[in-house]
């Protein structure tokens, strides 16, 4: 009696722990899943506000159009407003530029930069491609800005340019633009890297669809 008793309460431990363990494991992976649902959530919703976000600048009716991008016209002003008031000194060669300003645009584009490099929600093939490309146009930016407006600034030191400030603002443009063509960051070439991201988001939602799938 006593062995049967013995085995009794051996088997039903035995059973108890099983049903503990397999309770607690359930429990686990009811979590994991909830937690995994949620980071998903959050995911699909990144994911659609930077799409927006990447075809702003190619969309006609947003004040974000690179059109509208007045870069440029915001560090020529600076550049024309310094020169101005000290012309005498520049021409005499008593004094030089500060240096080439940096426009809001590119301050807002490392900004962007940094915070993508590390950004949880965003899947790691799609960051990838933002990085490059927003990579290289900073980089080109850089470029630009320290050839084109850095020799413009030298030849307003020669006395060169005085009398024209507004057609130079045109001339330069071409000219900053045709360093960024060459580095394969034109306007052309932003706008197909932003269709392949936005079709890269779409490949990754189409991962989910289970009719698809």
């Amino acid at each position: 009696m006593d062995l049967v008793l013995k085995i009794f309460q051996i088997g039903f431990y035995v059973t108890a722990s099983i049903i503990a363990v397999l309770t607690f494991v359930k429990a686990k992976n009811g979590l994991l899943n909830s937690v995994n649902t949620e980071y998903q959530k959050k995911v699909m919703e990144r994911l659609s506000d930077l799409s927006d976000e990447i075809w702003e600048e190619f969309d006609f009716s947003s004040a974000n159009h690179w059109s509208k991008n007045k870069a440029l016209d915001e560090v020529l002003e600076r550049i024309h407003e310094y020169a101005i008031e000290n012309k005498h000194e520049i021409l005499t060669g008593k004094a030089g530029f500060p240096g080439v300003p940096l426009p809001q645009k590119q301050l807002e584009m490392m900004a962007s930069l940094e915070r993508i490099k590390s950004d949880p929600f965003i899947p790691s093939k799609i960051r990838g491609k933002l990085v490059d490309i927003l990579e290289r146009r900073i980089s080109s930016t850089f470029e630009a800005y320290h050839t084109v407006v850095k020799d413009y600034q030298d030849d307003l030191a020669k006395g060169k340019g005085w009398d024209s400030f507004e057609l130079n603002k045109s001339l330069l443009s071409n000219k900053v633009l045709g360093v960024m063509i060459n580095n394969g960051v034109g306007i052309e070439d932003l706008q197909a890297a932003a269709h392949e991201v936005r079709l890269e988001i779409q490949r990754y939602y189409e991962s989910f669809n289970p009719i698809k799938n």
